[in-house]
């Protein structure tokens, strides 16, 4: 229902490409089915190769360990949170493939193989089974092996020359807090509406200050031609400015989800008084068979006996309880993380290490 992951790895991508590539080029988009980047970054021309291809067109069926595709036939080749699907023993013969048919570079997005992932991605896996009563359908995936690391990527790519830069992307609590909201919405009926809202917000409020550590993804740009360190940063926001578009995304969060449930929720019988409901009456039994047409069909509640809108009311509680707590164990071990951080920033050579690629980095405009 939620398109915050998706919009967020693609619009870095997006920024990426605009700095390495800004004049239109050819590109290779791995596993990219039925080719949403496409539609995001039109002024490219894109190739979409991937296992589930059923039609002609600018998309070839195929595996990702073996491209049908001749040497350097593109300008680059991206793959947005595919490694992660791939067995760990031939994640290096699917980079090996796309360094073989691109003539300038690559671009992946993955979870990051950290605990703190592998520990979001569960708590998100609990609620939504706790909901649906299955797996979730691709997080579940995840966990039958190791996330790719990225420091191994990396090292496999500097191999073949060139350089690498990687980016954090997607705070992990927020990440967690967000796919838990999403999970909720799903178990709230007419809530598209509620959930196109929220990806408006996170795109115009919060992806600006999704760019830090500890983050859910990494995104990797290499660059196979590139002599020199690349000197690239993403925008970094104030303090102030990310708690106010906190506060503001949270308070348009808990109003909407409030409206949703009052919206839905029937009234209690004890909601009317006697006298209200003599006076209403009169007006029902006046009503005629055509008056009552047209006001359609019934809602979700009208349709449901006490029992399941109890049942019901009480799948959402505990719906809501489970994201609650959920939130707050992510929330606290990202308070842990940022004390190990404090802690080795007070290091002299970590300090100096930060100032240099501060001076180094320049930012991307949006």
């Amino acid at each position: 229902m939620l398109e915050f992951d998706f919009w967020q790895r693609c619009e870095t991508v997006r920024q990426l490409l605009n700095w390495a590539m800004p004049d239109p080029g050819r590109i290779l988009d791995v596993g990219g089915y039925p080719g949403r980047l496409r539609s995001i970054i039109p002024q490219h021309e894109w190739v979409i190769c991937d296992p589930r291809v059923d039609a002609p067109g600018e998309q070839v069926q195929g595996d990702a360990a073996h491209l049908p595709f001749r040497d350097e036939s593109f300008d680059f080749a991206a793959s947005l949170d595919v490694l992660e699907h791939i067995a760990q023993e031939d994640r290096e013969s699917v980079l090996e493939e796309m360094l073989r048919v691109s003539r300038q570079g690559l671009i992946l997005t993955f979870p990051a193989g950290h605990p703190l992932t592998a520990s979001a991605e569960d708590k998100v896996c609990q609620v939504y089974k706790q909901l649906h009563g299955k797996e979730h359908p691709w997080l579940a995936e995840h966990a039958r092996q190791p996330l790719p690391d990225a420091d191994e990527i990396v090292q496999f790519l500097l191999s073949h020359g060139g350089q690498a830069a990687v980016f954090d992307v997607g705070e992990t609590a927020r990440w967690v807090y967000l796919q838990c909201l999403d999970i909720l919405l799903e178990a709230l009926p007419e809530s598209l509406d509620f959930a196109e809202e929220i990806d408006r917000l996170y795109q115009e409020n919060l992806y600006i200050h999704d760019f830090k550590a500890p983050a859910y993804r990494k995104v990797i740009l290499y660059m196979m031609h590139e002599e020199n360190p690349i000197s690239l940063s993403m925008i970094e926001t104030s303090p102030d400015e990310q708690a106010a578009d906190l506060l503001e995304f949270h308070q348009k969060t808990a109003s909407g989800l409030l409206d949703l449930i009052q919206k839905k929720t029937p009234p209690s019988p004890a909601a009317a008084s006697e006298p209200e409901r003599e006076k209403e009456a009169p007006e029902e039994e006046s009503q005629t068979k055509e008056s009552k047409e047209e006001l359609g069909e019934p809602s979700v509640w009208e349709k449901m006996n006490p029992r399941e809108a109890d049942e019901y009311i009480a799948r959402l509680e505990a719906g809501v309880q489970a994201w609650e707590k959920t939130y707050k164990i992510a929330l606290d071990e990202v308070a842990d993380m940022y004390r190990w951080r404090d802690r080795l920033e007070q290091r002299r050579s970590f300090r100096l290490y930060k100032r240099i690629m501060r001076l180094l980095g320049a930012r991307i405009e949006p």
